[in-house]
């Protein structure tokens, strides 16, 4: 198989299949945004073939698990420890709450559970 190594031949490629970025993208381009980010808006899952450092970009990270809430399993560890970053997530796919780390998991009860608690107070003024 080949090996693309031109931009636009790999955006044409990741755009007809999310997949091409496994198989068939140099690795310098599986380190282009634009690359990376066309084929995780087609294909989540293809995060995982995405350079460390973009698996660590917000927006690349965000178009994956909008696409397919499994794809935060190749998320960078440091995102998936930013409450802000875990909580965006969640609301661009409700699915990545099954992929959260139990820490994170109760603190998110622990604050919800106190939101309905002033809910109820709010609501019996």
């Amino acid at each position: 198989m080949k090996i693309i190594t031109d931009k636009n031949e790999a955006l044409i490629a990741v755009k007809e299949g999310g997949w091409a970025l496994e198989y068939a993208i140099s690795k310098e381009l599986k380190a282009n945004k634009e690359v990376v980010l066309a084929a995780v808006e087609r294909n989540g899952w293809v995060l995982e073939y995405a350079s460390k450092e973009l698996q660590a970009d917000r927006e690349v990270a965000l178009a994956a698990v909008g696409q397919n809430a499994e794809a935060f399993q190749f998320v960078s560890q440091k995102l998936k420890e930013n409450r802000e970053f875990v909580l965006e997530a969640m609301a661009i796919n409700w699915e990545v709450s099954e992929y959260i780390s139990p820490e994170l998991k109760k603190e998110f009860q622990k604050d919800f559970l106190e939101f309905l608690k002033n809910q109820k107070i709010n609501n019996l003024k």
